[in-house]
């Protein structure tokens, strides 16, 4: 019975801790500006469901009241069964399924009194006033049952402000066992005529007393709330999981269209390549004569003593090493011949006594194609012909032999 009392008592406090604090301040405040908002209709309608049965003290007996127009006189002593039916029809004519019943006391059998206290014992109230009540009233906790209400928070003075309300053991367990025995155990304890709102409404009545009141329709309502909140959970969490497969579906798209993208791209840089390559090239055989009619000008323009050891042909330039018998010659021959220009000898000309000619390294300057034609003017093709009886006639007069 101690842990259960235990329990209770720390339940009640974890409730008036959170009524009491700025959450629940908040909370009792949206809510009744919420209630505010609802049609004239909506809210008369949650107010007569809310309605709780009334139980006040009359001579010889109790009187309970949903409204004015419902009422019901009770007697002390009277049978428990005749009780609840008249109860159940009640609050059927009210239209209340299962009410709150709380039971008032008048205002004169109920101590009063302002209390302050630390505000830094607001988090533990109860406790507090428990243990300093013989000296705040002339009764000790064990001799009454109690509850407060909040007036104000002095953070000034760092006080909390507190109405205290009494009511004698004694009293308040005769009324109880007396609506037992009828078959009516209560809710509440309240006292007439309290004002309080919502949220500081007093209740005498000790945790451990309290019959459990079930609201099937407030519970049922609580449960479709709990399902419409998973439901919206649920409902959120499949469209963000749609959302994040529909995202990863278009990334694996643009990923796909990309590498697409980027073979289009490379293929049409190897097709840019090759056709810059193959222009080149292009561009490269018709800028220079070819490699064989750069040889057959040569041997044109080379007389029989004057041989050719090595000879490179390279980015438009060629060089020439051999043995002449008047190297100097040579420079007026390659310069005169269309194929080529600006010729020079690479370093000096040696003589080689064995073979009794002078040893020569030249080079020369191809001419482009188009700068031949505009240049010289002559068919590349007839030069050689025209050169060929020059050289017919120049070599019936010369006695000197040898060899390209």
């Amino acid at each position: 019975m101690s842990l259960v009392s235990s329990a209770s008592q720390k339940i009640h406090s974890w409730r008036a801790q959170l009524r009491n604090s700025s959450a629940g301040r908040f909370w009792f405040w949206w809510m009744s500006e919420l209630r505010a908002m609802l049609p004239v209709s909506w809210r008369e309608r949650l107010v007569a469901e809310a309605r709780p049965l009334q139980i006040m003290l009359a001579e010889d007996g109790y009187l309970l009241r949903t409204d004015n127009a419902h009422e019901l006189s009770l007697a002390n002593g009277s049978d428990p069964e005749l009780v609840q039916q008249q109860l159940l029809q009640l609050l059927e004519d009210a239209e209340l399924e299962n009410p709150e019943k709380v039971l008032y006391l008048p205002e004169r059998e109920v101590l009063q009194t302002d209390v302050s206290l630390p505000l830094a014992a607001e988090g533990r109230l109860r406790q507090a006033l428990e243990f300093d009540l013989d000296r705040q009233t002339p009764f000790r906790s064990s001799d009454v049952y109690f509850d407060y209400r909040i007036i104000t928070r002095d953070k000034v003075h760092n006080l909390i402000h507190l109405q205290l309300f009494l009511v004698p053991r004694p009293l308040l367990v005769q009324h109880v066992q007396a609506l037992h025995q009828m078959g009516i155990d209560i809710n509440r304890l309240a006292i007439e005529g309290d004002n309080g709102t919502a949220e500081q409404a007093i209740n005498l009545l000790p945790e451990e007393m309290r019959a459990i009141r079930v609201n099937q329709k407030a519970r049922f309502n609580r449960l479709l709330a709990v399902i419409v909140v998973v439901l919206l959970a649920v409902a959120m969490l499949q469209s963000v999981r749609v959302r994040e497969q529909q995202v990863k579906e278009l990334e694996d798209a643009i990923t796909s269209v990309s590498k697409e993208a980027r073979m289009v791209s490379n293929m049409r840089q190897q097709i840019v390549d090759a056709s810059e390559a193959a222009s080149f090239l292009a561009n490269r055989e018709t800028e220079y004569p070819e490699d064989i009619e750069v040889i057959a000008e040569l041997t044109r323009i080379l007389n029989t003593d004057t041989w050719v050891q090595r000879l490179i042909i390279k980015d438009g330039e060629i060089r020439v090493q051999g043995l002449s018998v008047e190297a100097q010659r040579l420079i007026r021959d390659i310069n005169a011949s269309p194929f080529f220009a600006q010729a020079a000898f690479l370093g000096t000309t040696q003589f080689d006594s064995r073979a009794k000619r002078e040893r020569f390294n030249l080079s020369a300057k191809l001419v482009k194609m188009s700068e031949r034609v505009e240049t010289k003017g002559e068919s590349a093709l007839l030069k050689p012909l025209a050169a060929a009886g020059k050289s017919t006639n120049d070599k019936s007069g010369t006695d000197e032999g040898g060899g390209n």
